[in-house]
């Protein structure tokens, strides 16, 4: 028989949440504190605010790149419509488009837009106090995962909360 613990765990100052109510954990089931995560750069690391000039001429070619640079390099956690929407309605009619993105997304989306012909520029870089809400220096993401199933750096659903604390205490 499997000694079974109850604990209680707090999110202070909870930022956000994705998949806490799912009807089944496994195989999700080790819990891990990070403070260093594609799902925290919103919160600590620099935004750029960029514009393209250009709309490319094979636009599937385009997203499609961009999707696998964004895969590659946030781990399937920070999905391309998240910054990237609208192309055909928007961007197509424009020929030009403002881009937020967290800095570590620049070089990535910076040779997906050279090798389209697309003129990228930032813009603004915004950081710390400037970032108003979005400035949590702070914020961690408790995930639960279990890295003998899946890495923590690659999505593949796990659960996960990202607050500015986490307590947990036996019940």
């Amino acid at each position: 028989m499997h000694n079974v613990e109850h604990w209680r765990l707090i999110a202070h100052k909870t930022i956000d949440f994705n998949r806490i109510y799912a009807d089944l954990y496994l195989p999700y089931i080790k819990l891990k504190i990070l403070t260093d995560h594609p799902l925290l750069w919103a919160y600590n690391k620099t935004e750029l605010r960029c514009k393209l000039r250009k709309y490319p001429k094979n636009a599937s070619e385009f997203i499609g790149d961009l999707f696998f640079e964004y895969e590659k390099v946030t781990g399937n956690w920070i999905p391309l419509h998240k910054n990237f929407w609208a192309p055909n309605k928007n961007y197509k009619q424009n020929g030009k488009r403002n881009l937020s993105i967290s800095k570590p997304l620049k070089e990535s989306v910076e040779k997906v837009c050279k090798k389209h012909g697309i003129d990228f520029k930032v813009k603004k870089e915004t950081d710390g106090y400037d970032k108003g809400y979005a400035n949590r220096a702070n914020a961690k993401l408790l995930i639960f995962g279990n890295e003998d199933v899946s890495p923590n750096d690659f999505s593949l659903g796990q659960p996960y909360i990202i607050a500015d604390e986490f307590i947990a205490s036996p019940k």
